[in-house]
Parts: C-alpha cells; sequence; structure tokens
C-alpha cells in the first residue's frame, strides 16, 4: 500500500509531464485545472498503487479521459476525428503524437454505437442531436457515452487493447 509521503513524491514527478501533455492536448485555458482534477481523484485512490508506473499510466490515461471530456464540451470543434486529432496542440512532440494515435486506434476498437456515439461527441454534436440522428433517447446517448468512456479508461490504465 502506498504511503501518503511516497504518493506527495510521485504526483511531483508527474505533475509538471502532466501539465505539458494538457497543453499539448489544446486545453490552453484550462490545462491547469485539468491538470488539478487528476490530483484529486489521484488522492482520493492514492492508496490502490503500487509502483511509479502503474502510477504514471493511471493519471495519463485519466488526463485523456478528461481531454475528451473537454472536447466533447466545446461546440463544434472540428468535422472529423482525424482533424480532432491534427488539432491536439500547436507543436506535439512525438509521444503526444504516439498516444493520440492510440487513442484514435482504441476508440476504432470500441463496440459499434458507442464508437459512433463517441466520434459525434468529439465533432461536436449534441446529445440531443445525437439522439435524434440516431432515433434513440437522449439517456441512451449518455449511457453509451458512459459506457465508452469507461472503455476507454480502462483500456489505457491497463495498457491493453480488448
Amino acid at each position: 500500500m502506498l504511503r501518503r509521503i511516497e504518493f506527495i513524491r510521485w504526483w511531483a514527478e508527474v505533475e509538471p509531464d502532466l501539465l505539458r501533455m494538457a497543453l499539448s492536448l489544446g486545453l490552453r485555458d484550462n490545462a491547469r485545472d485539468v491538470v488539478q482534477e487528476v490530483a484529486v481523484l489521484a488522492v482520493r485512490q492514492y492508496e490502490q498503487f503500487t509502483d511509479f508506473s502503474e502510477f504514471r499510466k493511471w493519471v495519463r490515461a485519466r488526463l485523456y479521459w478528461l481531454a475528451l471530456d473537454d472536447w466533447s464540451s466545446r461546440a463544434r470543434i472540428s468535422t472529423s476525428l482525424d482533424q480532432v486529432i491534427a488539432g491536439l496542440g500547436t507543436k506535439p512532440v512525438q509521444e503526444e503524437l504516439v498516444m493520440a494515435a492510440e487513442l484514435r486506434r482504441r476508440i476504432e476498437e470500441l463496440p459499434g454505437r458507442q464508437r459512433e456515439v463517441m466520434k459525434r461527441t468529439l465533432q461536436g454534436e449534441s446529445v440531443a442531436e445525437i439522439a435524434h440522428d440516431l432515433n434513440i433517447a437522449s439517456a441512451t446517448v449518455r449511457s453509451l457515452l458512459r459506457f465508452a468512456r469507461r472503455a476507454l479508461f480502462r483500456r489505457f490504465t491497463e495498457g491493453e487493447s480488448r
């Protein structure tokens, strides 16, 4: 079990990297807020971590999950998922490009409806628009998004695709 003092040391080591990643993901206006939100989530679960690489993978995955939420809350950010990923940062480093490609690949691996709803959300469509176009209830769209986000988060934290 991780002690609080070790957690603080680990957080101090990953925080600058997370801030850089948040900025490269296009979270310019709220990068610090998103990193702070990751910190709050990590503090709530710090005892579950047993090694640093696991912790680092978890916080990075959580940052991407929160970035997905940020992208989906923007008004019509692009017309395709490729454009979303291409616009992740003004000067993304190789690592971020690789992770963006990995995110895109993992979105493509989602089950059909989850994949479609996630892509449309990333393209800026509202829950109501998606529900209307697919002729399903808004609650169903929100449920599909929730399952898709959980699957993406689980795949990033586990480091494998299922």
